[in-house]
């Protein structure tokens, strides 16, 4: 319904629009990098009259893509007494996409493990909120048979989840 409506491409929009203003801010004010701010506000102000979920997506990713690489070259810093045993590519925030994986996923430098460990929390956060929010819903409506559980990228609700603890 969504989707038909509309209501999912303006929402989408909202949201990745506020997204990349926030790096936007970030970008300009923290890391002092006016050329990757502004590319960043060009893929913000695209995404208004976006046409598509893809297209959103596309800017997204974009943006997300300068973004990172404003941090790559952030000083990280150690104890004085803790310098020669720090790998040279630790001393750096560097690249978000892992030499091991060619993903965020299994981070080769302490910032970027940081980060993963901070979003796995997150993510976990979501889900528990997530959960407790379909349960209130589900006892307020009278439907204790609803759950919901994580199936790759999309949440999926699944009814008559039996007594005996297996969905029917």
């Amino acid at each position: 319904m969504a989707q038909q409506s509309g209501a999912a491409l303006r929402l989408t929009r909202e949201l990745i629009a506020q997204k990349l203003a926030g790096q936007e801010q970030v970008v300009r004010n923290k890391l002092l990098d006016s050329m990757t701010a502004d590319a960043i506000a060009r893929f913000r102000a695209e995404v208004a009259t976006a046409e598509s979920l893809a297209t959103i997506r596309l800017l997204e990713s974009q943006g997300a893509a300068a973004y990172w690489s404003a941090w790559r070259t952030l000083p990280i810093n150690f104890p004085n007494n803790d310098g020669r045993r720090v790998p040279d590519h630790w001393r750096t925030f560097g690249a978000r996409i892992s030499p091991i994986s060619g993903s965020p996923r299994l981070a080769a430098n302490p910032p970027n493990a940081i980060l993963n460990y901070c979003y796995t929390l997150l993510e976990s956060e979501a889900r528990i909120n997530s959960t407790d929010e379909v349960s209130r819903t589900c006892s307020r409506s009278g439907n204790s048979d609803l759950i919901a559980i994580r199936e790759g990228h999309r949440w999926e609700s699944y009814l008559n989840y039996g007594a005996n603890g297996r969905l029917s």
